[in-house]
């Protein structure tokens, strides 16, 4: 079945080839791959050497194969005729693998109104090349996968009208300049020069993960950015610049080296949403008070022993996660945090819930999963509480206090 699929896939009667991508369609659909197509995976060239990649890298549902919105192909391969292509005048989006070597293409005709492009494994530069000498107005979105270390990415900036690119798995590659329009770019463990986003001013989105850093990575002064997401980076301070993004909203800081905030993060005042899980912070600074807008607070896996008194400001805070800190005690001026809907207090060293937070209006869901508590609150605390977590040897006891809590003429408690 395999080598009349792949022969259906070549064959010069577009009626039997868009048979064979029919077929390609079923096969990749199911949940389990075939155990041929695993075969043909080691097989000679082949489309479905890019099917096989293309189930790998989970690729949407129906990109594996001409459909009325997408294309999948494996080059070099299926060029020369490029029928394939060819077809897909109103197509949206097309995948492509790049699975041998090839320094000369023909040369490529892409959809006119083509917006995403995808470019899976390259190994030289003449598909990027031809990508970039071609007339695509409409492209805005450009993904690159695992791509051969050395490339050249520098010509990206000619793609003018490019809105989003996203770079993963290709720790040798050389960025350069950025497209001039570009307003987010998603970067996955991936070599960085500090001064990559220096002059990008137009990015309102920066996502980084499991990237490497030469030296202290600078945003662009002032920016626009409003959203940065810098993760398992192994940042021991912030990056340059991040003060000066008067629209920045959401800053995510997960899994790095930080020790510390510094105090001037009281000039973020419009952040709402500041994730720092998984740091080395010890303390916090008086002036996080000063963040007035900030709506979600995640302290997890730091080594926090309490908190400062001014964390009374943040009056607009619904999710507050201190969980894994080792906190011996909270201040008192929690109780003003009246908006606070989610609160994880969940292998801490708290040996009970203080009493401060007994009446928060707001708070929904409580965690208190591995906490040495020595006795739960009264029934009558937590007047909106929907969702407890506990270890499951407390179950019983916090059974029998949410019924108590339910005599008392509260709602029923689903406790996890």
């Amino acid at each position: 079945m395999i080598q009349n699929l792949s022969e259906m896939l070549h064959h010069n009667d577009p009626a039997i080839c868009r048979q064979g991508v029919t077929l390609a369609e079923s096969l990749a659909r199911q949940p389990l791959l075939h155990p041929m197509i695993r075969q043909a995976q080691e097989g000679p060239d082949s489309f479905l050497t890019g099917v096989v990649a293309a189930l790998m890298l989970r690729l949407p549902e129906r990109a594996l194969a001409k459909t009325d919105s997408s294309l999948l192909l494996a080059l070099p391969f299926n060029l020369p005729d490029l029928s394939l292509m060819g077809d897909l005048e109103q197509a949206d989006g097309v995948h492509i693998v790049e699975t041998l070597s090839s320094d000369e293409l023909p040369p490529l005709r892409f959809p006119p109104g083509l917006a995403s492009l995808s470019l899976y494994y390259l190994q030289s530069s003449a598909l990027l090349e031809a990508v970039l000498e071609a007339d695509l107005p409409s492209l805005t979105e450009l993904n690159l996968d695992q791509t051969a270390d050395g490339l050249d990415l520098s010509g990206l900036a000619q793609l003018y009208n490019l809105r989003t690119l996203c770079i993963r798995s290709s720790p040798g590659v050389e960025l350069g300049t950025l497209p001039p329009a570009l307003t987010s770019l998603v970067m996955e463990r991936c070599a960085l020069h500090e001064d990559v986003l220096a002059e990008a001013s137009t990015l309102t989105t920066v996502s980084m993960t499991d990237c490497t850093l030469e030296g202290v990575l600078q945003l662009p002064m002032p920016g626009r950015i409003q959203e940065v997401h810098l993760v398992g980076m192994g940042l021991t301070s912030m990056p340059d610049g991040l003060l000066f993004q008067p629209d920045l909203s959401r800053l995510s800081l997960k899994r790095n080296a930080l020790t510390e905030l510094p105090d001037s993060i009281w000039a973020m005042a419009g952040l709402e949403a500041l994730l720092l899980s998984s740091n080395q912070l010890a303390e916090l600074p008086q002036t996080i008070g000063q963040v007035t807008a900030l709506r979600q607070l995640d302290l997890t896996g730091n080594q926090l022993t309490g908190l400062p008194q001014t964390i009374a400001g943040l009056t607009q805070l619904e999710v507050l996660l201190l969980e894994d800190n080792p906190l011996t005690t909270l201040p008192d001026e929690m109780a003003a945090l009246h908006a606070l809907k989610t609160l994880s207090l969940g292998q801490t060293e708290l040996t009970e819930v203080p009493e401060c937070l007994h009446a928060l209006p707001a708070l929904e869901e409580l965690d208190l999963r591995g906490m040495p508590l020595e006795q739960l609150p009264p029934p009558s605390a937590f007047p909106a509480l929907r969702r407890i977590r506990v270890d499951r040897a407390r179950e019983g006891t916090v059974l029998q206090w949410a019924r108590q809590r339910v005599e008392l003429g509260m709602s029923e408690l689903l406790v996890k």
